[in-house]
């Protein structure tokens, strides 16, 4: 509640000698020179300079972490708040997000339900990688292992990271499976020794 005291529609707030600007992050450039944080707030556009002494606080709402960080930290779908001077320089930002981490229990329509009973529900904006590689929701399986990663105000889905172990391929038929491997446990093998198999 105490960080909502003074904050308004427009996304700007006055704070002690300087003031505050919040909004779900656009885009982040950190090749622009000086570089730049784009927030967006009720269809509103502000790109803001970064300076190079800027703190950075990259804050984990759901687990209370919060870590140093770096402009390339700030994802775009984050929550942030930036800290100015009157002058308009930026002293801090803080980076907010949500997440939630487990398996997957079941799916359905555009949802899927995790073992701690949380509802997940993606859009078409979410981005979604299984095993490192892009996916869609129609990739994801029950019992597959997902990070998912939201924005705090708005709880939009930005994206979901999920991990699947790769299945044991069934034996094909004809194949040959070992039964047994028989050999001297008196010694180590050793080039020449022999070695009995069971098949």
């Amino acid at each position: 509640v105490a960080q909502l005291v003074g904050r308004t529609a427009s996304g700007f707030a006055a704070v002690g000698n300087g003031y505050e600007r919040f909004g779900t992050v656009a885009a982040v450039d950190v090749l622009s020179d000086p570089p730049t944080l784009t927030l967006e707030i009720n269809g509103g556009i502000k790109t803001i300079p970064v300076a190079a002494n800027a703190t950075i606080d990259v804050q984990d709402v759901n687990v209370n972490v919060t870590s140093p960080g770096e402009l390339v930290d700030i994802r775009p779908g984050d929550f942030a708040r930036v800290q100015m001077r009157k002058d308009g320089r930026v002293e801090r930002i803080v980076d907010e997000y949500g997440s939630r981490n487990g398996h997957i229990i079941a799916i359905g329509r555009n949802q899927f339900v995790l073992e701690d009973g949380q509802v997940i529900a993606p859009d078409r904006t979410t981005e979604i990688s299984l095993n490192g590689k892009a996916a869609s929701f129609a990739d994801l399986h029950p019992s597959d292992q997902v990070t998912v990663r939201y924005n705090v105000e708005s709880n939009e889905v930005r994206s979901i990271l999920a991990s699947r172990s790769a299945a044991t391929a069934p034996a094909a038929a004809g194949a040959v499976l070992i039964g047994g491997i028989t050999t001297d446990t008196n010694h180590p093998l050793r080039p020449g020794d022999t070695i009995h198999v069971t098949l």
